[in-house]
């Protein structure tokens, strides 16, 4: 979701008061408790036209929209409420690269952004190994007990 920041506030705190605004039940029951994580990029939009940029430009001093991509470590469980005029979707990132034309720059960007990360899946039951395709049986992976993003 996107939306504007109140005058004095700061950016971490407009981001959690719009995804709450945005995705929260309504009765508060299961409500997420957002956690920032870092800023993947910033977006300029110079002059009130659909182009943006990755970066202010050198003749531009105040830039009529400022855009902040950030991500957001989600907890394990949670609820989301989705408003009726808004449609969730997700998708994989090899479906967003190199796709401006579908999801535009900002979200086609979100592929090369985050390859600054390592990402290590989270299995929380191992699956035995079928011993029945292959006389050798073959250890399981270890369960990661928590998931881990690294920034390199």
């Amino acid at each position: 979701p996107s939306g504007e920041l109140h005058p004095g506030e700061g950016e971490i705190e407009g981001c959690k008061r719009i995804l709450t605004e945005c995705l929260s039940p309504e009765n508060g029951d299961g409500a997420i408790e957002w956690e920032v994580a870092d800023i993947l990029s910033n977006w300029y939009r110079p002059n009130f036209e659909i182009s943006r940029y990755p970066y202010c430009p050198a003749h531009i001093t105040k830039p009529k929209e400022h855009t902040i991509v950030m991500l957001i470590q989600l907890p394990e469980f949670g609820t989301f409420a989705v408003p009726k005029n808004y449609k969730l979707v997700a998708a994989p990132l090899f479906e967003l690269y190199e796709s401006s034309g579908t999801y535009g720059y900002t979200i086609a960007s979100l592929p090369l952004v985050l390859s600054r990360f390592t990402f290590v899946p989270v299995n929380s039951e191992p699956t035995p190994p079928s011993t029945a395709d292959s006389p050798a049986a073959i250890e399981p992976p270890a369960a990661v007990e928590a998931e881990t993003v690294t920034a390199e």
